[in-house]
């Protein structure tokens, strides 16, 4: 067995690396893209440590640039680290046929493949080979990053490295969100700049390029947060009020993105993570949630809740378009109920649907969005796009991931449960979050997710962990348990 290289000897190289990507490719337009740039490549310098760094760059690249075209290869930079992640970490995935745990991956791998394929078929039958092709590669990226993210986690260090990395990501996007709201034009940001506030009428974008983004980006990191939280154990130590100090920034962040939907998803999330947990756990999670819709209504007009949250279709633009594409996009859907229209003809066939509006739907402006954007709705999306079928598949993706977090849930080790209950809160949270807005075509979150369900199912317990490890650094016999737990810890193995 080839023992791995210690982090502490490829810190230089890593640096190196950042430093190195950060001056090669100045950026005048956008500042910070570069040393972004350089943390996504940077990792894949420490794969002689662990293959896990292949997911930590796609994490990385997701959290940040996540729509950003490499002007220098005129290619996506999504598609660039997930197809150098995954030919690193091949030997990785092929494994994953062999383990003993392969039902855990076709339960999210085989609705995921369907997807795609039923995809393929239905836009060939409506669209030119170059769109056919130019979504089915899209497609497949996210299929990449699902089997990199269920590979490579093989350990509970690896997925506390990983998970450190996602949280690190997200607090300094959070912060940028924080920063800027109150001070956009000193403020960071990723391939954007500060003329997007503007844009967005006060609402922060934190490293991607819309408030709509970022705040997927954030529920991605807080719910994994708060399951950590819910289900570890009940102390008051250094880590556990770092930790809470961590969903504070986070959630400050997201709330001056103002993208309704992101926040108002946290409730469902809770309420599935509740379920996940059991006794008092469930109990406090699920009062929480009742907590904290109270709260939501007497604040209101206390100005300590932006207004936008309050607002619905009768008084807000944005909201009575997302409600005319709902009313359109279903009787399209109906109409086209088993075999779609193909994933680029909505604009065009729904000006023949306008007579499905109401007349107060039209008076607030909402008609305006027909014929001009795609319905923000991923479920909609994918139902009028290619069909019956693909929905079922779709579905069949949470359905799968769910499952498996289920039985990570009764993990012993608690990091392993509380991001298995935290991810299941992430998906309840994604799945309403993407119902207005149009996550499947821009983020690889859902796969992520999917993929994470896998790697958490199939890692052992905590005992199970102790044993394995002890055998492999201690074989001294039962009586060096208590002193090889004692140093596993402290190594960080478990």
């Amino acid at each position: 067995m080839v023992r791995a290289t210690p982090l502490r000897s490829l810190t230089l190289p890593f640096l190196a690396i950042v430093a190195g990507v950060a001056f090669a490719l100045p950026n005048q337009k956008y500042p910070y893209v570069p040393w972004l740039l350089g943390l996504i490549f940077a990792p894949l310098v420490l794969l002689p440590n662990s293959k896990v760094w292949t997911l930590a760059s796609i994490t990385i690249a997701e959290l940040s640039l996540a729509s950003y075209m490499l002007p220098e290869v005129a290619m996506s930079l999504r598609f660039l680290v997930t197809v150098a992640a995954m030919g690193l970490s091949l030997p990785l995935v092929l494994r994953l046929r062999d383990s003993a745990n392969r039902k855990l991956l076709r339960r999210v791998l085989l609705p995921s493949v369907a997807l795609v394929i039923v995809a393929t078929v239905v836009d060939s039958t409506f669209s030119d080979s170059d769109y056919v092709i130019k979504y089915f590669r899209y497609q497949t990226v996210q299929v990449l990053v699902l089997l990199v993210a269920a590979a490579v986690i093989s350990s509970r260090r690896d997925l506390k490295r990983v998970a450190l990395v996602a949280l690190a990501v997200g607090l300094v996007a959070a912060v940028a969100c924080v920063w800027q709201h109150y001070g956009a034009q000193s403020a960071i940001y990723g391939n954007t700049q500060p003329s997007a506030i503007k844009d967005w009428k006060g609402r922060s974008v934190g490293l991607s390029d819309s408030p709509v983004t970022v705040g997927n980006q954030l529920t991605f990191v807080l719910m994994p947060l708060l399951g950590v939280l819910a289900a570890g154990p009940m102390r008051r130590d250094r880590a556990r009020m770092m930790l809470c100090a961590a969903v504070l920034v986070v959630f400050a962040g997201l709330n001056f993105t103002y993208t309704r939907s992101a926040v108002f998803a946290i409730g469902p999330g809770l309420v599935l993570m509740g379920l996940y947990l059991r006794g008092r756990r469930r109990v406090v999670v699920l009062g929480m949630v009742v907590g904290l819709f109270v709260m939501f209504q007497m604040l209101e007009g206390t100005g300590l809740i932006g207004s936008r949250y309050y607002k619905d279709a009768s008084e807000d633009r944005s909201a009575s378009s997302h409600e005319a594409l709902w009313d359109v996009g279903l009787a399209v859907a109906l109409d086209n109920a088993i075999m779609g229209i193909g994933h680029e003809h909505f604009e065009e066939v729904s000006l023949e649907y306008l007579h499905v509006l109401d007349e107060e739907l039209i008076a607030m402006g909402g008609a305006g969005s027909i014929g001009q954007e795609r319905p923000h709705n991923d479920w909609l999306s994918v139902w009028t796009s290619w069909g019956i079928l693909a929905l079922v598949a779709y579905i069949g993706i949470f359905v799968g991931a769910l499952r498996n977090l289920a039985v990570a849930a009764g993990n012993s080790d608690t990091l392993v449960r509380g991001l298995a209950v935290g991810c299941a809160g992430g998906l309840a949270t994604y799945a309403l979050n993407s119902a207005y807005h149009n996550y499947m075509d821009s983020s690889t979150t859902l796969w992520l997710y999917a993929g994470a369900s896998v790697a958490l199912a199939r890692l052992p317990s905590h005992e199970e962990t102790i044993v394995q490890l002890r055998n492999r650094v201690y074989p001294r016999g039962a009586r060096a348990v208590p002193r090889a737990s004692a140093r596993l810890y402290r190594d960080g193995y478990v």
